[in-house]
């Protein structure tokens, strides 16, 4: 069911000490229902919220049925949905995964070892302050 994949790429300011561009990967897995809409204009700092549900009133109306099979096919054994929403939109699915494209660091050109290597120091830290967040 690789029809049923979803891939969404974004860039995000992470500032700990100081900030570093991020370009991340978030894959949906058994994507049933998404809805992409531009952010909302009136945003003039630090961008739309990521939220992740286990329940809200947008899962409680997913039917079982597999996209695309004109209703022939159902999830066996049935699919625990999730949702994501962002800013505006949202995606429905069954997994999320985010995936860091580049660090942020060792992409940008004209920095020396010692300015990359305190950059890495700095985005370790903080993604180790955000590990107590991480969803197992």
């Amino acid at each position: 069911m690789g029809y049923l994949r979803l891939q969404l790429q974004a860039s995000v300011l992470f500032c700990v000490e100081s900030c570093i561009r991020q370009f991340v990967a978030i894959d949906c897995f058994k994507a049933v229902d998404y809805s992409i809409r531009p952010t909302n204009p009136a945003i003039l700092e630090g961008g739309p919220c990521i939220k992740y549900y286990e329940k809200h009133e947008l899962l409680d109306t997913v039917s079982q049925t597999v996209p695309k099979t004109d209703g022939m096919e159902v999830f066996n054994p049935p699919v625990k949905f999730i949702l994501l929403n962002i800013d505006q939109s949202y995606i429905i699915a069954e997994r999320f995964e985010m995936i860091i494209l580049n660090d942020g660091v060792t992409t940008m050109m004209g920095w020396t070892p010692m300015r990359k290597q305190q950059k890495m120091e700095a985005l370790k830290r903080g993604l180790d302050s955000m590990d107590k967040y991480r969803l197992s």
